[in-house]
């Protein structure tokens, strides 16, 4: 709780929270004396942590230049419907948890830029916009299911509203926590599998961007729109930072692959993180198939180019086995489903 405090922004509702477990050890009879030297030892641990990721250089990282785009045909532009400031264009100067340098798990070279409409870069913009003409039904629901978009400005004539949603992290997160209530982990399991999950999610964050800002690669949106089609638009929005590689699905492909070591290669389950924000909940059959249907929904919301799909996939994965070979993380013990669950 104190390192939660230290993170993030809602104080009140952490305080809240850490008040009720205060209240639920009180009424399991837990005596006073323990809770007290539990609580100060705790608190020790947390200033160990807090003062241990001051020095991963985000703060300083806040007062770095920022991005400016260049005029170069080939390079990231400004997107729609805000032009907002790219993001993050330092996040490679912030230190890895395991990785043994930012740039350790580069992806292979982007196909390189060309107007010319017999050129491979442009038939892969093309089928982008061509793909975005006969979506299903279904292709529309998963763009939507995984959009994970944090913030973003809705807009409705001259009225703008912000929508906040759970970002790629929660969503992952959340999907740990049903393999954990699925399996009925214990303590020691449930914090293995939260802790390895954003072990991957930090360090694959890192990777992708390294590679964002290295290639600085023109996103589908501004592509189409100045070769193909001027009045085109992606199915959801665009988020602002360059195209390759596609960050969902490197982080995708890293979290899935711990948590493939930690429950299993057949864990189906069902993905409800979304209903809250009025999406209908998936059924997926492993954590590797979640995050192959991650990496696509990008294909058909109109933000990536496939090749960014499948090499930031692999990219992420071959991250998350390192991860798990040097974490040396070992498959949980977790009890037998019975016909029930099975069910």
């Amino acid at each position: 709780m104190e390192t939660s405090k230290a993170f993030i922004f809602s104080e009140n509702q952490i305080a809240q929270f850490q008040d009720s477990l205060l209240q639920y050890y009180i009424t399991k009879g837990v005596p006073q004396e323990t809770i007290d030297a539990s609580e100060t030892y705790g608190k020790e641990i947390a200033k160990y942590v807090v003062a241990w990721s001051n020095k991963d250089n985000y703060k300083e990282s806040r007062s770095f230049q920022r991005y400016t785009p260049s005029k170069i045909d080939s390079a990231y532009a400004l997107t729609p419907p805000d032009y907002t400031d790219a993001l993050e264009p330092n996040w490679n100067k912030i230190r890895p948890l395991v990785m043994d340098s930012v740039s350790q798990f580069m992806p292979v070279r982007p196909i390189p830029y060309s107007n010319d409409t017999a050129s491979a870069f442009f038939k892969q913009a093309y089928d982008v916009y061509k793909l975005s003409q006969v979506l299903s039904d279904e292709e529309k629901d998963i763009a939507r299911f995984w959009d994970n978009n944090p913030f973003i400005n809705e807009h409705h004539g001259h009225l703008m509203i912000g929508v906040k949603k759970v970002g790629p992290p929660g969503h992952w997160l959340g999907i740990a926590e049903m393999a954990c209530k699925h399996y009925n982990t214990d303590i020691e399991g449930s914090i293995d599998a939260y802790a390895f999950t954003s072990i991957a999610f930090f360090d694959a964050f890192i990777s992708a961007f390294d590679e964002k800002y290295r290639s600085h690669y023109i996103r589908p949106e501004t592509y189409i729109n100045r070769h193909i089609d001027a009045t085109w638009q992606p199915l959801i929005h665009t988020p602002p930072f360059p195209e390759y590689p596609s960050a969902h699905s490197v982080t995708s492909g890293a979290v899935a692959t711990v948590l493939t070591q930690l429950f299993g290669e057949n864990f189906a389950f069902t993905d409800s993180v979304e209903v809250p924000f009025g999406q209908q909940p998936r059924q997926l059959p492993s954590f590797l198939e979640a995050a192959q249907e991650a990496s696509i929904s990008r294909l058909y919301g109109g933000i990536h180019y496939l090749e960014s799909l499948d090499n930031g996939n692999l990219q992420g994965r071959v991250l998350g086995a390192f991860i798990v070979n040097e974490l040396q993380i070992n498959p949980l013990v977790l009890a037998p489903l019975t016909a029930q669950d099975e069910l």
